[in-house]
């Protein structure tokens, strides 16, 4: 079965030039314990040029739901059953508010973190810059993210200065 593409902003213009797969959701469990599995939001996430902890996130903050992000396996899961119907719905307005440009449309954006830790969009198709969604919970976890992938590098940066300081020596 060969894997269905959707446009970004929803519509269904032919020949849109920003695609994503359709998101595939599977439930697995029974009774109380029942899970819905995204198995494309790896995919999902890199059309959208986001990381697959915020937009799992942001389904997660959107149904209510509790998430767990399987990176080793390309997904993720949301408890409770949900349609792949109503998760393509919830993507698709995550594409509104936190991907697509206020002013020109296109999904050519980049989430800035401020110093004061503020979220900004920056467009690289037309060069605006403006806030994102202000007031959604999902802006805490973008902090907390970037926060984390600041670190991370930062730790990288000085592990590999101290093997290559300990090398010339």
């Amino acid at each position: 079965m060969s894997e269905q593409w959707v446009n970004v902003d929803g519509s269904d213009a032919e020949g849109y030039r920003y695609t994503m797969p359709r998101v595939c959701a599977k439930h697995e469990g029974r009774g109380n314990g029942v899970k819905t599995r995204v198995t494309n939001l790896c995919d999902v996430a890199t059309a959208l040029g986001r990381t697959p902890r915020v937009l799992l996130r942001y389904l997660s903050i959107e149904l209510g739901a509790q998430c767990a992000l399987d990176a080793a396996a390309g997904g993720g899961t949301l408890n409770g059953t949900h349609t792949a119907d109503a998760l393509q719905t919830l993507v698709h307005a995550f594409a509104r508010h936190f991907v697509l440009c206020a002013r020109c449309a296109l999904p050519e954006t980049v989430l800035v973190v401020t110093k004061k830790g503020r979220v900004r969009c920056r467009c690289t198709a037309c060069g605006h810059r403006g806030a994102v969604a202000e007031g959604h919970k999902l802006l805490a976890h973008i902090v907390k993210d970037a926060a984390r992938a600041r670190s991370a590098a930062a730790g990288a940066s000085r592990r590999s200065a101290a093997a290559s300081g300990g090398a010339s020596n």
